[in-house]
C-alpha cells in the first residue's frame, strides 16, 4: 500500500509541476523582460543584458540562502499563477457552455444572452438561405434547369460556421457539443444530460479512456486561452507581451474548435454504438439498433419520479 502511495504522490506532483509551476515561471520570466524592456524599448536586449548582469552581480543572490529564497518564492509565485490560470480556465469553459436560459454565471449573464440572441438570428438568417438554396436545388432538378450545386455547398458550410443546430450557447465550441444532445433527442428519444452518467457506467474502459483524454484537451485549450489573458496583462508594461497574447488566443481558438469537433463525433459515436448496451443493462427490448422508441423507452424508465401528494 506505501508502495502504492508513493507512486502516486509522485505521478500527482510531477502532473502539479507540469501544469503550474513550469508555464508559471516562464510567465515570471515574461514579465521579468517586459519590466526590464518597457514601452519605450522593446526587445531592447542590451537592456536585458544588463539587468542579468546587476542580478549576478547582487550580494543576495550570491549568497546561498538568498538563492535558496529566492528559488522557493519563485515557484511558490509560479504556483499560484497556474492556479490563476487554471480559474480563468474554468470560467472560459463555463462561458463556453453556458445555457442561454439558465446560466450561472452572474454578472456575465446579460453578455451571455446578447451573445445567444445575436447567434441565433444569424443562425436564422442563415438556415433561411441555405432553405432557399435548397428549394432552389429541388426545383432544378424537378424542372430540368441549371443546377447550382456549389451555392447549396456554401449556404450549407455558412450555416455551419455558426452552429449546427439552433443555438444555445454563447459560443460554436458550446453549440458543437450541445449539438449531440439536441440530436440524440430528435433522432434516438434519448434525453443525452438524463442518460450519460448510465451511459458511461455500461461503456468499455477504452471508450471512456478516449472520450476522457479528448476532454482534458478541451480543457487544455481553455487554458491556452487563460494564459492569453495573463500575457495580455503584460503588455502593459511591454506591449510585445500583446503580440503573444495574440497568438496564444488564436491558437487556444483552433484548438478548442477542432478539439470540441472530435469530442463531438465521439459523444455521437458512444450514444449510436452502445446506446443499446444501456437498454441491455436496464431490460428494455430493442432490435438492434437505438430508435426513437427505444430511446424513449430508456429515458422514460431513468426519468426519476416524482413524489407522491401530500409526502
Amino acid at each position: 500500500m506505501g508502495s502504492v502511495l508513493s507512486e502516486f504522490a509522485k505521478r500527482v506532483a510531477g502532473r502539479w509541476f507540469e501544469l503550474l509551476v513550469v508555464p508559471g515561471a516562464l510567465y515570471l520570466v515574461a514579465l521579468a523582460v517586459a519590466h526590464t524592456w518597457g514601452w519605450s524599448h522593446p526587445f531592447g536586449f542590451d537592456r536585458l543584458d544588463d539587468q542579468l548582469t546587476a542580478w549576478s552581480e547582487s550580494r543576495r543572490l550570491r549568497s546561498t540562502g538568498g538563492l535558496v529564497i529566492l528559488l522557493a518564492a519563485a515557484t511558490a509565485a509560479a504556483a499560484v499563477i497556474g492556479m490563476a490560470v487554471g480559474a480563468i480556465a474554468a470560467l472560459v469553459e463555463s462561458f463556453w457552455f453556458a445555457d442561454g436560459r439558465r446560466t450561472r454565471l452572474g454578472p456575465l449573464r446579460r453578455l451571455v444572452r446578447g451573445r445567444v440572441g445575436h447567434r441565433r438570428r444569424t443562425w436564422e438568417e442563415r438556415r433561411r438561405d441555405f432553405q432557399r438554396a435548397h428549394d432552389r436545388e429541388v426545383d432544378a432538378v424537378r424542372y430540368g434547369r441549371p443546377r447550382d450545386p456549389d451555392g447549396l455547398d456554401a449556404a450549407h458550410r455558412k450555416l455551419l460556421r455558426v452552429a449546427p443546430e439552433h443555438p444555445a450557447t454563447p459560443t460554436w465550441i458550446g453549440d458543437r457539443v450541445n449539438a449531440v444532445a439536441v440530436r440524440a433527442r430528435r433522432e434516438h428519444g434519448l434525453d443525452l444530460d438524463l442518460a450519460w452518467p448510465y451511459l458511461w457506467v455500461v461503456l468499455p474502459e477504452t471508450a471512456r479512456t478516449e472520450i476522457v483524454s479528448v476532454r482534458s484537451e478541451l480543457s487544455g485549450a481553455a487554458r491556452l486561452a487563460g494564459w492569453s489573458v495573463l500575457y495580455a496583462l503584460a503588455g502593459i508594461l511591454s506591449w510585445p507581451a500583446f503580440l503573444l497574447a495574440a497568438c496564444l488566443a488564436a491558437a487556444a481558438r483552433h484548438r478548442g474548435r477542432t478539439t470540441a469537433a472530435t469530442y463531438a463525433r465521439l459523444l455521437d459515436a458512444t450514444v449510436r454504438l452502445h446506446g443499446t448496451d444501456l437498454a441491455d443493462s436496464l431490460g428494455i427490448p430493442h432490435h438492434g439498433t437505438l430508435d426513437a422508441s427505444t430511446g424513449y423507452a430508456v429515458t422514460s424508465a431513468l426519468t426519476p419520479s416524482t413524489p407522491p401528494a401530500g409526502s
